[in-house]
């Protein structure tokens, strides 16, 4: 999952007297990598805003963690039913690419502690990834 310092990136821009500068993106993923990138004033405060609109949840035992838009996880906090709000969310190729990664086990072990679902209920994997995109959004939602 790639994680950006917003502020990092900020001060950056906000140093930098020149119309093009490096801007170093430090990408948390399998590997650190650094990226360098020749760009604007004006695509650096396009990156940034977009990574300022970037939420995220980690799972209260740490064993999931997810980002989205405030608009995505509003999409699917409401009051009622949301398992068709959901459902599309989770076909949205940057959420999907997420969920694809969310290893079976570390995800049922997750939503066991939650004690809302049978263990029988817990098997299916594709349900347990809804679940826990609701949970997600609800909760990012709530503390934001």
């Amino acid at each position: 999952m790639s994680k950006y310092d917003a502020e990092q990136i900020k001060r950056v821009i906000e140093s930098n007297k020149d119309n093009e500068f490096d801007l170093r993106l430090i990408i948390k993923g399998e590997n650190d990598k650094t990226n360098n990138l020749n760009i604007t004033e004006k695509q650096a405060y396009q990156i940034l805003e977009i990574l300022e609109n970037k939420m995220y949840y980690t799972s209260g035992m740490g064993l999931v963690e997810l980002e989205m838009t405030r608009e995505q996880a509003e999409s699917v906090s409401g009051s009622g039913q949301q398992f068709e709000n959901v459902k599309a969310l989770s076909q949205v190729p940057e959420i999907k690419e997420q969920l694809d990664k969310i290893d079976k086990d570390r995800l049922k072990r997750e939503l066991r502690e939650y004690g809302s679902w049978t263990d029988n209920q817990l098997e299916d994997h594709e349900e347990n990834l809804i679940r826990i995109l609701w949970i997600a959004g609800c909760d990012i939602v709530e503390v934001n």
